[in-house]
C-alpha cells in the first residue's frame, strides 16, 4: 500500500470503546483505545475526526468523554464511554529531600566531679642575672716581674735639620774675564723731531683711465647671463619671472676690467645669481667653474680681474 497524506485518508465514523488509536507516549509509539482515553485532554496527531459537518485537524486538542464527535466547531469533543483504565505501576521513588536545618543546641549539663592532679610542670626558665657588685678596694702591688727580653730596633728616625752655615771664607783671587754677553734689547725710540719744511710740489702725474659707470637693466628669463667686457658695466638683475641665474664673466679680460652685478628685484635670497668664469680663470682663488654664489637680498658686488684672477668687492 502507497503512503498517504492525511489528507488522503477517508473520513473516520462514530468512535466506540473498543476502537484503537496510536498515540506517542515515552519516547515511542503505542496504542489504545478510546475506552482508555476516556477523561483525558489529548492532542490528536495524525488523524483526522469528524462529525459528519466539522473537520477536526491533527494536533487539535480534544476531550475524550464518550464514544461519539460532536460539537459545532473545529475543536470538536470526542465522547466514549466513561470507563477508567485499570491504575498504572507505582512510579520510582524521588530522590531524598536536602537535609534540614541542624537544631538548636540543648542545655549545658550539671559539672562532672574534679578530676586527679595533674603532674607538676616543667621548671620554668631561670631568671635574668642581677645587677654586678661594687668593685672591691685594690690589692697591694706585687714584686718587680724579671725583665723581658730587648725589642727590636725600631725604624730609623727622620734626618734632623741642616745646621747653621758656617762663615764665609776669605775671597779668592780674580778669576780671568769672562766673554762678552750678548747686546741687550733695543731701548724705546726717542721722540720725533720736529716736521721740516715742506717740499716743493711735484709736477702733476698723467690722467688715469677712470671707470664710468654704466647700468644695463637684465629682464630676460634665461638661466644664463653672458656678460659683455664692457668697464664700469653693472648689471641690475630684473627678470620678469624670477628664477636662478648663471652670470658669466667676460672671457680673456684685460687687466683692470670692472663689471658688476646687483639684485634688482630683492629676489637673490630666493633665486641665487652664481657668478663663473669660462676661461682658466679663478675668482677670489675659487675655480671659475666653481664660481661666487650671490644670495643676499639687494646684494650687489664689483668683479675687477687684476691680471691674474678676478677679485671680488
Amino acid at each position: 500500500m502507497a503512503n498517504k497524506t492525511i489528507d488522503q485518508l477517508p473520513p473516520a465514523g462514530p468512535l466506540t470503546g473498543p476502537d484503537e488509536f496510536a498515540v506517542w507516549q515515552r519516547g515511542a509509539t503505542v496504542k489504545t483505545t478510546a475506552t482508555a482515553l476516556a477523561g483525558f485532554i489529548v492532542t490528536v496527531e495524525g488523524v483526522t475526526f469528524t462529525d459528519g459537518t466539522h473537520i477536526v485537524d491533527n494536533a487539535t486538542l480534544v476531550t475524550v468523554t464518550g464514544a461519539t464527535v460532536g460539537g459545532t466547531t473545529p475543536n470538536a469533543t470526542l465522547t466514549v464511554p466513561a470507563v477508567e483504565g485499570p491504575t498504572g505501576p507505582t512510579g520510582a521513588t524521588g530522590p531524598a529531600g536536602a537535609t534540614g536545618a541542624t537544631g538548636a543546641t540543648g542545655a549545658t549539663g550539671d559539672t562532672g566531679p574534679t578530676g586527679p592532679t595533674g603532674a607538676t610542670g616543667a621548671t620554668g626558665a631561670t631568671g635574668a642575672t642581677g645587677a654586678t657588685g661594687d668593685i672591691g678596694p685594690t690589692g697591694a702591688t706585687g714584686p718587680a716581674g724579671a725583665t723581658g727580653a730587648t725589642g727590636t730596633t725600631g725604624a730609623t728616625g727622620a734626618t734632623g735639620a741642616t745646621g747653621a752655615t758656617g762663615a764665609t771664607g776669605d775671597i779668592g783671587p780674580t778669576g780671568a774675564t769672562g766673554a762678552t754677553g750678548a747686546t741687550g734689547a733695543t731701548g724705546a725710540t726717542g721722540a720725533t723731531g720736529a716736521a721740516g719744511p715742506t717740499g716743493p710740489t711735484g709736477p702733476a702725474g698723467p690722467t688715469g683711465p677712470g671707470v664710468l659707470w654704466s647700468t644695463s637693466i637684465y629682464t630676460s628669463n634665461t638661466a644664463t647671463l653672458a656678460m659683455a667686457a664692457t668697464n664700469g658695466l653693472i648689471y641690475k638683475i630684473s627678470q620678469a619671472s624670477p628664477a636662478a641665474l648663471t652670470a658669466n664673466l667676460p672671457s680673456s679680460p684685460a687687466t683692470n676690467l670692472a663689471v658688476g652685478i646687483k639684485d634688482g628685484t630683492n629676489d637673490f635670497n630666493a633665486n641665487n645669481c652664481t657668478v663663473k668664469t669660462t676661461d682658466s680663470t679663478t675668482i677670489d682663488g675659487v675655480a671659475g667653474a666653481s664660481g661666487f654664489t650671490m644670495n643676499q637680498t639687494k646684494q650687489a658686488n664689483w668683479f675687477i680681474f687684476d691680471g691674474t684672477e678676478w677679485d671680488v668687492i
